[in-house]
């Protein structure tokens, strides 16, 4: 018996000690080079794929609305544009069927 299990020929190898009288590979410090490179590169993966290493950069919304101030059917996008930075909007497109200027910014 060696540490509570049954070995072969009565010997246990490693020379005892250590967790439950074995010792050698089952410690830390047994370790290869190629294991614990294996084991940081694991660990830099996770790190990356949790998000712990940086924020992440996310698309905005951009919310619409119908302009107050464009008369007539839109036509030109920069025309409605124009119209819609005077009413404090980043931005309009022309839209829909009845071709009105709708105005956009990021919400």
């Amino acid at each position: 018996m060696c540490g509570g299990l049954p070995v072969e020929g009565g010997c246990c190898r490693g020379g005892g000690g250590g967790v439950g009288g074995l010792r050698g590979r089952w410690e830390w410090g047994g370790m290869g080079k190629m294991e614990r490179f294996s084991t940081a590169f694991v660990f830099v993966l996770l790190l990356g794929a949790t998000g712990i290493m940086g924020p992440m950069l996310v698309e905005g919304r951009t919310c619409e609305a119908h302009s107050r101030k464009f008369k007539g059917h839109c036509h030109s996008k920069s025309n409605c544009a124009s119209v819609c930075q005077t009413e404090g909007f980043q931005g309009g497109h022309c839209h829909g069927i009845r071709r009105r200027c709708f105005c956009t910014k990021h919400c």
